[in-house]
C-alpha cells in the first residue's frame, strides 16, 4: 500500500453505486470513498477519491452520469 500521507487525494468524476466500484478501483492504489446519497430508485451513491496515483487512464469517469 501506498504511503497517502503526502498525496492529496482528487475526486474522480461522477457518482457510483456499490457494484460499480471494482470497475474503478485498482489493487495497490489509495482511495476514499464516501457516501453521496441515493439515486432515484433508493439506491445508495458513492463518490470514489483517489491520490493522483491512483487515477488510471482505464477508470470509467461516468459511470452513472450527473455529479
Amino acid at each position: 500500500m501506498h504511503d497517502s500521507s503526502d498525496n492529496q487525494f482528487l475526486r474522480l468524476p461522477g457518482l457510483y453505486r456499490r457494484w460499480e466500484l471494482n470497475q474503478v478501483i485498482e489493487p495497490g492504489e489509495d482511495y476514499r470513498i464516501e457516501g453521496a446519497g441515493t439515486a432515484a430508485d433508493g439506491t445508495p451513491l458513492y463518490s470514489i477519491y483517489a491520490t493522483e496515483s491512483g487515477q488510471t487512464p482505464n477508470s470509467p469517469r461516468e459511470a452513472t452520469g450527473d455529479d
